[in-house]
């Protein structure tokens, strides 16, 4: 082919070096801009994901009520929460908690094993849900450096429930409760009222331990703490919660819910009086005509 023919083909196709040099900068351009809008949908479908789980988990709560006089799960905390503690169903005085075990960021057996979340040897609600999925929130990766390096992926549990929330071992006068009230059942719920007492949220990753999460009512500090960003995602500063009557919201915070990051080491931030957290939460906790705001 000669010069001649090579102009010639050039000319009749239309589309010159500069055009493909064009074409591949204006992808680029459209590439650069979608990757945004993929983070915020998948940030979407997580929060969806974990408003659907918390949904499962109150709808488990109410069939295991329906089959136990009304009764919700207990809540358990502290030593009885504690990995290995076999239910004695034959006993109406054994704990009876919707899960057991204790998270840190060690390498225990506890922080994976999600037997302790869906036998019933040792959760209730196992028998109502048996998909260990429905405890994790899917943004929830964040492990120690002991934790990455034996190969884990991420611990079992994201999702801690009211300490309120069944008999448990603990009372209205409790230290790091102090709640004037405790629901043991359904019918309890008066006030707040079902729509606006919570039972399960995620909970901060250094805070989680075991599955009860607590704050005295009477004093303004911070025991343990809501997920601050839909943990570890970092671009939704908000946590999801599920109430008494099964409806799901995420919540955005605005104040000292978001100033600890989580990081493994817990630093429970200051509250100053009239924290919008905090009065979110205490009001949605319990009810106390005497509790700090």
């Amino acid at each position: 082919m000669n010069a001649t023919q090579l102009r010639s083909s050039s000319t009749t196709s239309g589309f010159t070096r500069s055009d493909l040099v064009a074409a591949l900068a204006g992808t680029f351009v459209l590439a650069a801009l979608a990757l945004p809008a993929i983070g915020s949908s998948r940030n979407r479908s997580n929060q969806e994901v974990c408003s659907d789980n918390l949904r499962a988990l109150m709808r488990a709560t109410q069939l295991y009520a329906e089959d136990h006089r009304d009764e919700f799960p207990m809540v358990t905390h502290g030593g009885d929460a504690q990995a290995g503690l076999v239910i004695n169903y034959a006993s109406r005085s054994s704990n009876r908690p919707w899960v057991t075990g204790w998270l840190d960021w060690n390498t225990s057996q506890a922080n994976t094993n999600t037997a302790y979340l869906v036998d019933s040897r040792y959760a209730v609600l196992g028998d109502y849900t048996r998909d260990p999925k429905l405890y994790k929130c899917p943004a929830d990766t964040l492990l120690s450096g002991t934790q990455r390096a034996r190969g884990w992926t991420g611990r079992s549990r994201s999702y801690s429930a009211n300490a309120v929330i069944g008999r448990g071992n603990k009372a209205a006068s409790d230290g790091t409760l102090n709640a004037e009230k405790l629901f043991f059942k359904l019918s309890d719920v008066d006030r707040p009222s079902p729509s606006q007492l919570y039972v399960f949220i995620e909970e901060h990753p250094d805070s989680i331990n075991d599955g009860a999460i607590l704050n005295s009512q009477l004093s303004l500090r911070w025991i343990d703490l809501p997920a601050p960003n839909h943990p570890t995602v970092g671009t939704n500063n908000a946590s999801n919660v599920v109430f008494v009557d099964g409806h799901a919201e995420n919540h955005a915070w605005e104040a000292s819910a978001l100033s600890d990051k989580p990081n493994t080491i817990f630093s429970p931030p200051n509250i100053r009086s009239g924290d919008p957290d905090w009065a979110w939460l205490m009001d949605r906790t319990s009810y106390n005509r005497n509790a700090v705001r």
